[in-house]
Parts: structure tokens; sequence; C-alpha cells
């Protein structure tokens, strides 16, 4: 898998509980990926660490694939991403999109800009309606025929939230 995801770059490591997806997945993944924010906890860092998430991009961008061992030293935080601000930067430039992973040593993760790693085509988002489609077919062919209740979070995973039943049905008549 390792050769699959690093070398030949046929999948992509992404979310917060680490999906590995088919590279072809990614243009579907996008909107999900800048939109990605638990608890408005991303808002919140990268308000009161602007400086410091372009400071991160800027030295990857001229010293190429980064760990958070390679950074200059942060400042502690009381974090389950990081034991310092640059890592949990670095955990936020790649949840919204700005990163890859572009290879593990010893399981640290080495960060790299997803335009090194990433044709350009790849690069393009899916317009929202086809990406939600794509993005809830895929979670029906993964999990199977959903409930109600795992339709609900199927759709949400997908980026739609109907939140009632009745609309639930009137969103899979349209699909």
């Amino acid at each position: 898998m390792a050769r699959a995801l690093y070398e030949q770059r046929l999948l992509f490591e992404w979310g917060g509980t680490l999906l590995v997806r088919h590279i072809e997945e990614l243009p579907f993944t996008l909107r999900r990926m800048w939109a990605a924010d638990y608890h408005d906890r991303r808002a919140r860092f990268e308000r009161s660490h602007r400086h410091l998430m372009r400071s991160v991009l800027e030295e990857i961008e001229r010293r190429g694939p980064l760990s958070s061992r390679d950074l200059p030293l942060g400042t502690k935080v009381s974090s389950y991403r990081a034991r310092r601000d640059t890592g949990v930067a670095l955990y936020y430039l790649w949840l919204r999109g700005d990163l890859m992973i572009h290879s593990r040593i010893r399981g640290e993760r080495r960060y790299d800009l997803i335009a090194r790693l990433v044709s350009k085509r790849l690069r393009v988002a899916a317009p929202e309606d086809e990406a939600r489609r794509h993005n809830f077919r895929s979670s029906v062919r993964a999990f199977g025929l959903p409930n109600l209740s795992e339709l609900g979070l199927a759709l949400k995973t997908a980026g739609s939230t109907p939140g009632k039943a009745s609309e639930l049905r009137a969103w899979i008549a349209r699909e």
C-alpha cells in the first residue's frame, strides 16, 4: 500500500479518520476538504495563527516535503493532533487540501504541496451537485443500501444535510 500511496500516487490519505481513497476521487473530495472543520476548530486556529499557517506553507514550498520535526520549533499546544502549533498547522493545511502526505518515515507523516504531487486535472473540484451525488453513491456502494438513519449519515458524509425523513425520501426520488 505504501508504494501505491507514496510512489505511484494511485491513492491518497485524507480525513480525521484517515481515509485512503483512489486518486481519481480527489475532484469529488476537494469541496469536503475545503469545508472540513469539526466544531469550528480549524477556523479558530486559522484566525489566530494566520502568520504561522502562511509560514509553514512557505517553508514547505521552499524546502520540499517536511514533517513537523523538520519545522522550526513552535509553541507548545494542548492538542490531540500535535504537541506544537506547527504540527497543528500542518494538520489543518493537510485537512483543507493545501498539502498531501508525501511519504512516511517510521510512521511520521511528511507533507508536501498538493500541486507538486497531483496533476492539475485532479486538483479541479467536481461541480457541487455532481460531487454530492458521487460521494453519496460511493457511500452506498461501500456500506450497502442504508436504512433511514444510515441514509442521513451517508448524505451528511456526502456533503448534504436534509434533516427530515420526508426530505431524505424526496432526495432519493430525485437521484
